[in-house]
């Protein structure tokens, strides 16, 4: 596992400069990297989190398709079709319904992604030794 600091140091630097910290200008933009930690286990998980976000951009397409495919070799055709339509409004609803409610949440995830006021302070606040 490492940090990268470069993330760090370019989304704190605007901060510091803003709070009239001069010395937040002469930090270098270096691509620097610290790691905290060896896990035997970070290729595997990285690799599943990787297959199941395919799999969560890839079977919402996939299950109309199949929902048409066997619609299309069904002996009874007229019937399966329209039973087929049913299912796909159903899941467009479905879907809908849950994409709404991402659309709901974001402004609140983007107003949490900035750096937090009480950081920016404690990082420019002088230390007493």
């Amino acid at each position: 596992m490492t940090i990268r600091r470069r993330p760090l140091v370019d989304q704190l630097k605007p901060a510091l400069v803003d709070r009239d910290l001069n010395a937040a200008n002469s930090i270098p933009k270096v691509e620097a990297s610290k790691e905290t930690s060896d896990v035997p286990g970070v290729a595997k998980v990285r690799l599943r989190h990787s297959v199941l976000a395919t799999d969560g951009d890839v079977l919402p397409w996939a299950a109309p398709v199949q929902v048409i495919a066997g619609a299309l070799v069904h002996p009874r055709r007229l019937r399966a079709m329209i039973v087929a339509r049913e299912l796909i409004m159903l899941i467009g609803a479905a879907g809908s319904m849950a994409f709404r409610g991402t659309l709901d949440e974001a402004p609140a995830r983007a107003a949490s992604a900035a750096p937090e006021p009480e950081a920016v302070e404690a990082i420019s606040r002088p230390t007493s030794r």
